[in-house]
């Protein structure tokens, strides 16, 4: 994600490729139930887990 911020910060596009990954690792499913299939997370977890991808791409956590 971080090597691709700074472009598409500059050309104005979405992040497509970043909620790739996210689909990818899973984390698309954090704040969803446990018992709907997601992770179960809560607000202060899903909260550090956005601080973290905005260090490497704020536009994906924004969207996010």
């Amino acid at each position: 994600m971080a090597q691709r911020a700074a472009s598409i910060d500059e050309s104005n596009t979405f992040v497509g490729e970043n909620y790739a990954l996210l689909k990818e690792s899973g984390l698309v499913r954090a704040g969803v139930p446990i018992e709907l299939g997601g992770l179960g997370a809560e607000v202060p977890e899903l909260s550090e887990m956005l601080k973290s991808i905005s260090r490497a791409c704020g536009s994906t956590a924004a969207t996010f």
